[in-house]
């Protein structure tokens, strides 16, 4: 799949320049509410993500955590975190999209041998992944949600993934999401904010899932269809789905509010760091292609975890650290509307020896030149850039460069050289 991947959008790239249009809202994935999160942390993260050029960041809000003690109960320290954030957002500039997922025990239609009797640990057994017995229960949260948050809020998401065999986020059927998803646009509607309500969050381009939602009648009930295309190379299967809206008489934006690739080992799914931040770069430029998509959220801003044969450990363009990989500045160039394959260089020691890093545009012929050099003279070399834009050259022995000026200069259109010292 990874091979597959790193193909990405050849179709869409084919394109002329002047057919793009960029996608009113671009941004991230952040997980800044779960326990673990510090307010110290969220800052920090939603600071990058604006310094990113993100102008909306989605956010999974918990309807189990939120709601836990019963019905109207909201749990005072995570509505203050979710205020802190919401606030934090709308201080940089950004709105937020939360999608609510997760019935509270109280609520969920979940077997009692899972419940048991809602006894610390049910959401560990997959009782918020089961509808509610009520989903005006739903819909009024998602009242409260929009009434508390209004036009901060770019939009409110109906649940995550619910086509998912394996049940990973939702334990019904196409009906009863249909039930709660009319509840939430009531709800929504209630709270008099014109705050757009999306369907589906459907894992993957879906047609035969969105299907069975408009016979369980769907159609009319959102303003949106959020979907995350992963593993589509040129959103070909996107294509296939907004063909499946247009057919039953749908013509309401989608939202792709999940894509993204991760890095790492991870035997059924990677790519190296370099065709990540490739592949980013592509992906923006391939939805802002697409006129019916509204939204473009990519997944994540930061590693999960520090697993590397884990998945979902390595989808973030910053890892567990923060510290950047390759795709976080190649997703600032592009959200910010510079040049993603801009010249640059840093040069490192890395051993006993000096190499020469950078970025140019994909395939490119580098030149590399070293000056001001003692002993010896002027001495020149060359490197092909690789196809996600990325070159390395190994320079000599440090010992022998230190104090040498280097100058890169791309053989592009337009030749620009830029330089830096060995230090």
């Amino acid at each position: 799949m990874a091979g597959l991947l790193v193909l990405l959008l050849a179709g869409a790239m084919a394109l002329p320049a002047g057919a793009r249009a960029r996608t009113p809202l671009r941004g991230v994935m952040l997980h800044s509410l779960w326990w673990e999160s510090s307010d110290a942390v969220m800052a920090r993260e939603l600071a990058l993500a604006r310094l990113a050029g993100s102008n909306v960041v989605r956010v999974d809000v918990g309807w189990g955590t939120l709601e836990d003690a019963g019905k109207g109960r909201y749990a005072p320290w995570y509505v203050a975190k979710l205020d802190r954030f919401v606030a934090g957002a709308a201080a940089r500039g950004m709105k937020v999209l939360p999608a609510l997922w997760g019935t509270p025990c109280w609520a969920s239609t979940a077997p009692e041998a899972l419940k048991r009797g809602c006894a610390p640990g049910w959401w560990a057994r997959g009782v918020a992944q089961y509808p509610p017995h009520a989903a005006s229960d739903y819909g009024d949260t998602m009242a409260w949600l929009v009434g508390r948050y209004g036009d901060r809020l770019a939009a409110v998401e109906v649940w995550n993934e619910p086509n998912l065999a394996t049940r990973a986020f939702w334990n019904g059927t196409p009906g009863q999401y249909v039930e709660i998803l009319r509840a939430a646009q009531a709800g929504a509607r209630s709270s008099a904010q014109a705050v757009p309500v999306l369907a589906g969050a459907l894992a993957g381009s879906d047609g035969a899932y969105l299907r069975a939602l408009y016979a369980a009648g769907a159609q009319g009930l959102y303003d949106g269809l959020a979907v995350h295309p992963y593993a589509d190379p040129g959103f070909a299967r996107l294509g296939a789905l907004r063909r499946v809206q247009l057919a039953a008489g749908d013509d309401k934006p989608i939202w792709v509010t999940e894509f993204g690739w991760p890095t790492g080992v991870a035997r059924q799914w990677h790519v190296s760091e370099a065709a990540q931040a490739y592949n980013v770069v592509r992906g923006f430029q391939a939805l802002d292609r697409l006129p019916w998509v509204q939204g473009a959220v990519l997944y994540n801003l930061r590693d999960k975890g520090t697993n590397r044969a884990d998945v979902e450990h390595n989808l973030g363009v910053l890892r567990r650290s923060f510290a950047p990989k390759p795709a976080f500045a190649m997703l600032r160039a592009v959200l910010t509307g510079s040049d993603p394959f801009a010249l640059r260089l840093s040069v490192r020691r890395v051993g006993y020896s000096v190499y020469a890093h950078g970025v140019s545009a994909p395939r490119a012929l580098v030149s590399v030149r070293l000056s001001a050099c003692s002993p010896g003279g002027p001495a020149s070399m060359a490197v092909r850039a690789s196809a996600y834009g990325n070159f390395a050259r190994r320079l000599g022995p440090a010992v022998r460069l230190r104090g040498c000026r280097v100058t890169v200069a791309a053989a592009t259109p337009r030749r620009i050289a830029v330089s830096a010292s060995v230090r």
